[in-house]
Order: C-alpha cells, then structure tokens, then sequence
C-alpha cells in the first residue's frame, strides 16, 4: 500500500466507523421493532429534521 492509499485509508475510517454505527442503529430498530418512542430510526430523525427546517426556511 502506497503513502497516499495509507493516508486516505486513515482519513476516511471515522467516517466509515460513523456509517456503520448509523446502519446498525437502522437494523437494530427495524429488526427488533423497537417504538419509536423509545428510539427513533435514523432515517425517521432525518424525516423530522427536514420537515421542521422546511418550517423555519
């Protein structure tokens, strides 16, 4: 592996640690049908977030 390839290699494994945390959060709540009233998906979060900006913009 190149210095370049290593470079961006570490540069993107937060993002892809934060991507993946979000799709277990996703699959956890979809397979366990947990309420969202317990725990909001991440894709129900995003709905509520662009519709209250929508209000306010």
């Amino acid at each position: 592996m190149s210095a370049r390839n290593r470079k961006l290699y570490r540069a993107s494994l937060p993002w892809l640690a934060a991507l993946g945390l979000v799709l277990l959060w996703e699959l956890v709540c979809v397979i366990f049908q947990v309420p969202e009233s317990i725990l909001a998906t991440p894709t129900a979060t995003v709905k509520a977030l662009f519709s209250t900006a929508k209000r306010f913009g």
